[in-house]
C-alpha cells in the first residue's frame, strides 16, 4: 500500500480528519491508482525518489544546528506522490503540474514548496528552467526563496549544485535558475517560468 492509499484509508476510517471535498480528492486518485486503461499510471519509484531527496537532503532550516532532517508527514507523502508518481504512459511527463495547497499557519507550506523547488530543477528533463516564487511585496516573494537557500547552505551535497547570489538561486554547470520576484520587480516582459510558487 502506497502512501496514498494510507492516507484515504486513514481518512476513510476517522483516523485522520478531513473534509469531504479532500476525501473526494483522494478517493478520485485511488481509483486512478487501479484503473489500467487511463494514458496516465503511477510510478511509485517516481514517487519515492522525490520524497527520498527530500527527507535526505533538505534540512529545515532554524532548528537546532541548521540541520534537522524534513521528516514529512502522511499527507505531505501523499501530496508528493499525486504530484511526481503519475506519468503519461508514452512520454513520461508528469500528469499533475498544478498544486493548489491550502493549509494552516506553522504546517510547514513554504518550506515544503521550497524543497519541490530544488527537487524539480535538479530532476526535471527541461533544460533551462526558469522557477519564479512570486507576491505582492518582495519581503514575502523572497519567504520560499530564503527557504531555498537555507537548504542548500546546510547541505554538503546541495552546494555541489547550486550557486546562491544575491537574488537568485543558480545551477551550477546548467542554465536553471530561481528567482523572487514581487511587482516592484520591473517589467517582466521576456520571463518564459518553468514554474511559479504563489505563496
Amino acid at each position: 500500500m502506497n502512501y496514498i492509499e494510507q492516507y484515504q484509508k486513514m481518512m476513510d476510517t476517522g483516523e485522520i480528519i478531513a473534509g469531504e471535498k479532500i476525501k473526494k480528492v483522494y478517493k478520485h486518485i485511488v481509483d486512478n491508482l487501479h484503473n489500467a486503461e487511463l494514458e496516465y499510471y503511477f510510478d511509485e519509484n517516481e514517487a519515492e525518489k522525490a520524497i527520498s531527496f527530500i527527507e535526505n537532503f533538505c534540512c529545515i532550516p532554524k532548528f537546532q544546528d541548521g540541520r534537522q532532517p524534513f521528516i514529512l508527514q502522511l499527507w505531505q507523502k501523499a501530496l508528493i506522490s499525486c504530484l511526481f508518481g503519475f506519468r503519461h504512459k508514452e512520454t513520461g511527463r508528469r500528469q499533475y503540474k498544478e498544486l493548489f495547497l491550502f493549509v494552516g499557519r506553522k504546517n510547514s507550506k513554504s518550506c515544503l514548496n521550497a524543497a519541490i523547488i530544488l527537487y524539480i530543477l535538479l530532476f526535471s528533463n527541461e533544460a533551462a528552467q526558469e522557477v519564479y516564487s512570486v507576491a505582492t511585496d518582495r519581503q514575502q516573494s523572497k519567504i520560499i526563496w530564503e527557504y531555498a537557500r537555507q537548504m542548500i547552505s546546510t547541505s554538503p551535497l546541495l552546494k555541489k549544485y547550486f550557486q546562491i547570489k544575491v537574488n537568485e538561486i543558480v545551477q551550477i554547470g546548467g542554465f536553471n535558475k530561481f528567482v523572487p520576484l514581487s511587482k516592484n520587480s520591473g517589467s517582466m516582459d521576456g520571463l518564459s517560468p518553468s514554474v511559479i510558487a504563489l505563496d
